[in-house]
Parts: structure tokens; sequence; C-alpha cells
């Protein structure tokens, strides 16, 4: 009953991305298809969209044979605007400035960083041919585009070249969806309990409150290591769209309404301050 009852109702249920490899080394969603984009167990943020002929979140279709004037607007998460009506978009106001006189095409994906957008850019280039170029950049794309311990699928990361040591080279981390994704999907019922329920975070948070003891500042190494083992644990969860509070961000931050990014920020930042040599944060 609470399945058929979701399925009248906005649960969350996004385009679903490509496989990426080098046939298609660019993230990009199911072509032609609709989406519904809400927040919280009560509906708070409800949008609704679509993906283009080409998987891109966009209003318009894209047309590589077209020789009219185009402009390439490359980003993350603020050019693929999930919960923005496409005309309040950046790429959609321009579109609107622009009107009959030329084209704007977006080419964005949430947890994009700088080398992601070399591959979207080279993307653009040689599929349509733009006449100008738009790169969204934010302060976090420096950090996130470096080979991390344990890259996400989907996206390019940058890596020492192991020929040349003060040069940097591409490296794509391939993605295919999974079984427990592909499972899971059809269930509106699935779909709310883990995005708009959020019962995960709840999970975390029960975790975190059971790890971390109040008053408990990170003094001591082993605490450290614990913090960092727990935040780790959660932050490579597959099906995570945003970080969860947790009772830990007082202890950390000062603050009672940091998300679990914030907190790892916080983290890396004590175990740089405090650590001893060597000592990192995986």
């Amino acid at each position: 009953m609470l399945e058929g009852i979701l399925r009248f109702l906005p649960v969350r249920n996004g385009p679903r991305t490509l496989p990426v490899n080098a046939a298609n080394p660019v993230i990009r969603y199911t072509p032609n298809r609709a989406y519904t984009f809400s927040v919280g167990w009560r509906f708070t943020i409800v949008n609704r969209g679509r993906t283009n002929n080409y998987g891109f979140v966009n209003d318009w279709d894209y047309d590589s044979a077209s020789h009219a004037p185009l402009l390439a607007v490359v980003g993350d998460s603020y050019i693929e605007a999930f919960m923005v009506p496409f005309p309040e978009t950046l790429q959609g106001r321009l579109a609107s400035c622009v009107g009959e006189r030329g084209r704007v095409y977006s080419f964005g994906a949430s947890g994009a960083a700088l080398s992601d957008y070399l591959v979207e850019a080279d993307f653009a280039r040689t599929r349509f041919r733009p006449q100008g170029l738009v790169v969204v950049v934010i302060a976090n794309d420096y950090r996130e585009s470096l080979m991390r311990d344990k890259p996400r699928p989907r996206f390019t990361y940058f890596e020492r070249d192991p020929a040349d040591s003060n040069k940097l080279r591409l490296r794509r981390i391939d993605y295919a969806p999974g079984l427990l994704r592909r499972l899971t999907r059809p269930s509106a019922l699935i779909r709310y309990f883990l995005y708009n329920a959020d019962v995960p975070s709840a999970l975390a948070r029960l975790w975190a409150s059971w790890v971390i003891q109040p008053g408990w500042r990170c003094k001591s190494r082993p605490a450290r290591e614990r913090l960092i083992r727990c935040f780790s644990a959660i932050r490579d969860w597959p099906w995570r769209n945003s970080w969860p509070s947790c009772p830990c961000d007082p202890v950390l931050t000062g603050h009672t309404s940091r998300s679990w990014w914030m907190a790892g920020a916080q983290i890396s930042t004590v175990t740089r301050r405090r650590s001893p040599p060597g000592t990192t944060l995986v």
C-alpha cells in the first residue's frame, strides 16, 4: 500500500547515470528521461525536469550539425542544478538572453571538479564546436580534482605522471551501475527511505553518537583515528547525495548545523595540526 501511495507523491527519482568509460568519458544520464528532485520526508523542495537527447540536464536538445553560434557552459552541480527550474538556471537565463541569435548548451555533473571540466570542455569542443566557453569554478574544485586514496567512480582526477613527477596527467575512474542500484530504482518506497526520509543519516547519527562521546575534542590519537574511520566508512556510502548532520559537529566546529563534509574538512584540519608527521586523513 505504501508503495502505491508514494508513487503519487514527488519522491526523488533522478535521471539514471550512464556508464562512464573510454567510449563515454563524460558523466551523462539516460537521454530523454524525466526526473523528480525533492528534499525531506515532507517534500519541502520539489522540482521536475528532463534530460535532453544527449543525456544532459537541459530543456533544449543539442544539435551537433547546427552552425548557429554556440556558448558552452561547463561546471558541477551549480550547472546541473537538479533543484532549480531550468529557466532560472545560469544556462537557462543565458539562453533566454540569447534567444534566436544562438545556442547555450550546458555540461555539468554533481561532484565534478577541475579535472572533470577539462573532459566536459573537450567533449563540447569536439562534438559541438562552440564559439565561447564558460567554466564555473568554486573553491573546492581544486582539492577535489586531485587523485585520492579512494577515488569515486565516474570522475576524472589529476595524478602525478610517473614519467615526470613535475607533471600531472588525467586518470578516469570508470563507472557502471551496480546491481543493488538497478534493483532499488523502480521502488518508490525504497527511494523515499534512502533519499527523502534519509534513513542512512539516522543510522550515521546513531553510529557517531556511539563512537564519539560528548565533550571529546580529538585530544588523543586513538580517538582521532576512531573518528576518521567512522567518517570514512560513512563518507563512501554509494547512495549518499548529501552528508548527514552528526553529533560530533559541535565538537569539531562549535556549530550545530554542520554537515558531514564540513566535519570531514575539520577532521583534515585537526589531523594536520595536531597529528605526528605522517598521519593523514584516509
